[in-house]
């Protein structure tokens, strides 16, 4: 099994709720620690989340943190750490995420099976923390972010490409994008595309996706890669 160097990002901002969470998960990946990087991104929190993120950096020297202050949108958080970055696999989650132990291997072996693909990405779950909580039990019911309730897809293979622009084909219900809660890229595959997530404040994660196809590289869904929202 290959395990090369990989970055995993982080953008968060008042998350304090769900942020220790994420780093028990992320901590508990079936890869070697040595292997990898948590880039935690802080879009100027004002509750505990940039105290919490120091807590966690002191256990653990491969955890580094950017503060982006006044930043208006998570790609701009995003854009922070892909300059910092030092791999050439990038793996996005968010700080109200909880990985399967082996979703950074199930991500990356598409990859190293067909080069032209430029992003993987993984199905994305509801984690039910709150039992009372409406907002958990829609996104739950709905199989909101899935990406399988979205574009359809019943199995693991590639994205289909666009044809063109249009609303049915671009927009974020039916388009062939992976959230960044669950997304991986190849470091060649962001700089073919300028290196980061465009300045409007959401739809990045789409844009990006049709960015990557557009510079000729493929999206590939790996359902079994997956995380819990």
């Amino acid at each position: 099994m290959k395990q090369p160097f990989i970055s995993i990002i982080v953008p968060v901002k008042n998350i304090q709720r769900t942020l220790d969470v994420m780093f028990e998960y992320l901590l508990d990946l079936d890869y070697p620690k040595d292997k990898l990087e948590i880039i935690m991104a802080d879009g100027g929190s004002s509750d505990d989340t940039v105290n919490i993120i120091k807590q966690w950096q002191k256990k653990h020297a491969f955890i580094h943190f950017v503060q982006v202050p006044n930043c208006p949108s998570p790609g701009h958080a995003r854009n922070a750490a892909i300059k910092m970055a030092k791999a050439e696999y990038l793996l996005f989650t968010d700080g109200d995420c909880a990985p399967n132990k082996d979703w950074a291997n199930k991500l990356l072996a598409p990859f190293f099976e067909d080069e032209t693909i430029g992003g993987v990405g993984g199905e994305i779950d509801t984690l039910r923390v709150a039992p009372d909580s409406l907002t958990e039990a829609y996104c739950e019911h709905t199989g909101f972010l899935s990406v399988k309730s979205r574009s359809g897809l019943e199995k693991e293979g590639y994205m289909a490409k666009l044809d063109d622009m249009s609303p049915s084909q671009a927009s974020a219900h039916r388009a062939p994008f992976f959230a960044t809660a669950n997304a991986a890229y190849t470091k060649k595959a962001i700089d073919a595309i300028g290196g980061s997530f465009w300045d409007h404040p959401t739809g990045e994660d789409v844009e990006f996706s049709v960015r990557i196809q557009q510079a000729g590289f493929r999206l590939y869904f790996c359902p079994s890669a997956r995380i819990r929202h």
